[in-house]
């Protein structure tokens, strides 16, 4: 008689343990199915407002080339985000698309050949770089506005200095220059514009972070100033600059997380832009 209770209380237990565990793997996979729908809905949703905005698309916008990145804060943001710095350059790369995207498709349509994932908008992309040229001039202002500026003529600058590559020189110390972009084939523009129907190109011609160790915010913690800098020129289809100038935002160097940099900082200057361009 013991021996049979023994079996059916064995029984009961076994039945009651395989119960509990193909329910825990039920809800292990209920939940890993929530996290594919939600990474897939905010996919989705990413996708949706980029192709939403592109079906009258009037501006393209041409991401900076990765030469075109200059920091003198690497050390310290690797350091905070535990990433490469390759890793933070692309991630500062692909958030200033975003936040350009986001801003200027609430008042004009808008192509990014960076979120474009097919082959010939990467080929597109590649055409562009391989014809584009830049140098430091003064800033361009609005047609409507250049009648009440006068221009100085710009003065020739030395080689060394004009090269975007050395990150620890910066030609616009104490000027109000601005990294401008030239094509050698202007033509591309207008092929551009027949295939995606852009009127107007964005090109954001260089990224930089520097310090400015003149402006010490907290001088018992040695906190001083830094700002982030897009160099950018809004050109027509024919090549002709409507626009060239630069945007800042400035954070202090305890802020060192790549994400904590870009959410402060890049809404603010895509506004900026966005608010610059004549409609």
């Amino acid at each position: 008689m013991k021996y049979f209770l023994s079996v059916i209380a064995v029984t009961f237990c076994a039945a009651i343990l395989f119960s509990f565990t193909a329910n825990a793997q039920t809800w292990q996979l209920e939940e890993e199915s929530t996290d594919k729908e939600t990474s897939t809905d905010v996919i989705s949703e990413v996708e949706d407002e980029v192709s939403d905005s592109v079906v009258q698309a009037q501006i393209m916008i041409i991401p900076f080339k990765p030469r075109m990145y200059l920091s003198d804060a690497e050390r310290d943001i690797a350091k905070a985000s535990k990433k490469q710095p390759e890793v933070n350059q692309r991630f500062f790369r692909w958030q200033v698309e975003r936040s350009l995207v986001y801003r200027m498709q609430q008042n004009f349509g808008i192509k990014s050949l960076y979120f474009d994932t097919t082959q010939a908008a990467e080929e597109d992309l590649i055409r562009i770089y391989s014809s584009t040229n830049y140098s430091y001039q003064e800033p361009i202002a609005p047609i409507e506005k250049r009648s009440l500026m006068k221009f100085k003529k710009k003065k020739k600058q030395n080689a060394e200095m004009l090269d975007p590559t050395i990150a620890n020189k910066y030609p616009t110390d104490g000027k109000n220059e601005y990294m401008s972009v030239q094509l050698r084939d202007y033509s591309i523009l207008n092929e551009l514009s027949e295939k995606y129907g852009t009127q107007y190109f964005l090109f954001i011609n260089q990224f930089e972070i520097k310090t400015n160790y003149n402006n010490c915010l907290d001088i018992a913690n040695k906190i001083y100033e830094r700002e982030v800098i897009w160099h950018y020129t809004l050109m027509d289809k024919d090549g002709f600059v409507l626009l060239g100038n630069t945007t800042k935002a400035f954070f202090p160097t305890n802020n060192t997380k790549a994400q904590n940099i870009a959410y402060s900082c890049f809404p603010k200057m895509a506004n900026e832009i966005a608010v610059s361009i004549p409609q």
